[in-house]
């Protein structure tokens, strides 16, 4: 298993495919999900290139940062790996709240290469949106 430290906690991610003429791509996952969600697509993206997938904190194998991680912390624990792996102009491609992870780093971090958002969006949530995911963390920090 591969870690990098982010502010005290162990950061989980892999590596696959191998570095080609694409840029390299990195893939988040979703809310109450880890980077095991991409193991149905991932033998395409190794086809053309490198790959790398991110247990972002508080999911999977990376461990809490302590409190409720804000999407610019999530993408700056992202932004730690790329940098720790000297990836350069990485394609970033985020699923529902890897996505606004996503956006947040591509709004943060110059050296993006792409940006992928997938069941995602750039516009805030709906109040009704709000009220399920506020429900969710609910059940899940309680």
């Amino acid at each position: 298993m591969t870690f990098i430290p982010y502010q005290g906690a162990p950061v989980y991610y892999q590596m696959s495919g191998a570095p080609s003429l694409l840029p390299p791509l990195v893939l988040l996952h979703g809310f109450l999900e880890d980077s095991r969600m991409w193991d149905g697509m991932i033998s395409s993206f190794e086809s053309k290139g490198l790959v790398v997938r991110i247990d972002l904190p508080g999911h999977g194998k990376s461990e809490t940062l302590g409190s409720v991680h804000s999407m610019e912390e999530m993408a700056d624990a992202v932004h730690q790996v790329i940098d720790f792996l000297g990836l350069e102009k990485p394609i970033v491609l985020g699923h529902s709240m890897g996505g606004y992870v996503a956006l947040a780093y591509a709004q943060n971090y110059e050296h993006l290469g792409g940006l992928g958002l997938f069941f995602s969006t750039p516009h805030a949530d709906s109040l009704e949106r709000q009220i399920m995911r506020e429900r969710s963390e609910r059940l899940v920090t309680n």
